[in-house]
């Protein structure tokens, strides 16, 4: 149960962490090339499949995002 509660936690501080970085104007193309060399995360350089594969990953903590 607590697994379940710190995997939604996690998630939710992610969407609002990616919402944050969006409004501030960074470059999807700057968090794809980030996720790669961090995580071994390949992503498209769009908001749609960063925030898809941030979101569902299990390498990236909303820590490291932040």
């Amino acid at each position: 149960m607590a697994y379940v509660r710190r995997r939604l936690l996690d998630r939710k501080l992610k969407e609002m962490l990616l919402h944050c970085a969006r409004e501030a104007g960074l470059d999807p193309t700057d968090l794809a090339e980030w996720l790669y060399e961090e995580a071994g995360v390949k992503a498209q350089p769009n908001w749609r499949d960063v925030k898809r594969k941030v979101l569902y990953s299990e390498e990236v903590t909303a820590r490291e995002l932040a």
